[in-house]
């Protein structure tokens, strides 16, 4: 899984879920939580939807890898909003 400041960290670019980095295109996965779904769609990734509040929110926006969609899946199950 990536979190925004490590994709920042890298710097890769997010585009539609699909990173580029170096020139190589990957693929990742999200299974945004309740009611954030259309808004990631409609706004993208801002930091404000992903607040820093301990000890439940640590800041973070997390992806599962290009192999990881399972774990996308696992989370969607929870959530019902999709996966981006």
């Amino acid at each position: 899984m990536y979190t925004i400041a490590e994709m920042h960290d890298r710097q890769i670019v997010a585009t539609a879920m699909v990173l580029v980095n170096q020139g190589e295109t990957v693929t990742i996965y999200k299974a945004p939580q309740k009611r954030k779904g259309q808004k990631l769609l409609k706004e993208g990734f801002q930091p404000v939807d992903f607040p820093y509040n301990p000890p439940y929110a640590d800041g973070n926006c997390y992806f599962a890898g290009p192999n990881d969609r399972s774990i996308a899946e696992e989370y969607n199950q929870s959530y019902k909003e999709g996966i981006l």
